[in-house]
């Protein structure tokens, strides 16, 4: 096998000018923001600016053992399936919630949210409607800036106690520009809220982030 006669080099600019230039990469053809460290990976038919960032990690957990009571009392359990989880009450306002590392989405663009709930009951089956913030700070600034804050309708499988289900709260949300390292994961459960018509306690088990792009 031959020496190689000289250094490998790879395509490389700043980020300003890899945006305003908006070239597309041939696929495999590797691009590298001189003044972030981050790059881009070429597919041969997508532009600069709609290509994501290359990132090893594709999914974040912010498990219901990292999490906190926010509102009522909410309590946390390890079911006999071996999966710790929060009981959140029906008849009473309950809320959860916790701190992640954000700075490890670097490189994502969008991304889905999951919730995964444990049945907390063998009988009940019906909607779980419960309010999922994901919210961050930014630098300098004096309040919390929301990434997702929405109520959102869920129909929970009862029959089964110990039950475990994923649930799609929100896909292709934008990560902040620049975000900063930490973040904030709420769900939230309105007793008042007519369209909750499960009428049993519901385990929150997880949220989910999963790159989209």
């Amino acid at each position: 096998m031959a020496d190689l006669a000289g250094p490998i080099q790879l395509m490389r600019d700043t980020a300003a000018d890899w945006s305003s230039n908006n070239p597309t990469l041939a696929q495999g053809e590797i691009g590298i923001e001189t003044d972030t460290d981050m790059f881009k990976i070429g597919t041969g038919s997508t532009a600069w600016n709609s290509l994501g960032y290359y990132s090893p990690i594709k999914r974040l957990w912010l498990p219901a053992s990292a999490m906190q009571s926010v509102t009522g009392s909410p309590t946390y359990t390890d079911n006999s399936a071996g999966m710790g989880a929060w009981s959140l009450d029906a008849a009473s306002d309950e809320e959860v919630g916790g701190a992640f590392d954000i700075g490890q989405m670097e490189g994502w663009i969008t991304f889905d949210i999951y919730a995964w709930t444990v049945t907390r009951d063998a009988t009940a089956s019906n909607n779980i409607r419960a309010l999922c913030k994901l919210r961050y700070m930014a630098d300098n600034a004096t309040a919390l800036s929301d990434i997702y804050n929405a109520t959102t309708t869920e129909a929970i499988t009862g029959g089964t106690n110990n039950r475990m289900q994923r649930h799609l709260i929100a896909s292709a949300q934008t990560v902040p520009t620049s975000p900063p390292q930490i973040a904030y994961a709420h769900f939230y459960r309105d007793a008042n809220d007519a369209a909750d018509t499960f009428a049993a306690d519901i385990g929150f088990a997880a949220f989910e982030l999963v790159r989209a792009s």
